[in-house]
């Protein structure tokens, strides 16, 4: 889960889902 309390996947490895992870989704869909 992340600040928004959904479950988008832990996509930068780190252990940890978040903003930057977001970013990554904002990324690929650009």
């Amino acid at each position: 889960a992340n600040a928004f309390g959904t479950a988008e996947p832990d996509l930068n490895g780190d252990g940890v889902v978040n903003i930057l992870d977001l970013v990554i989704v904002a990324n690929a869909f650009e």
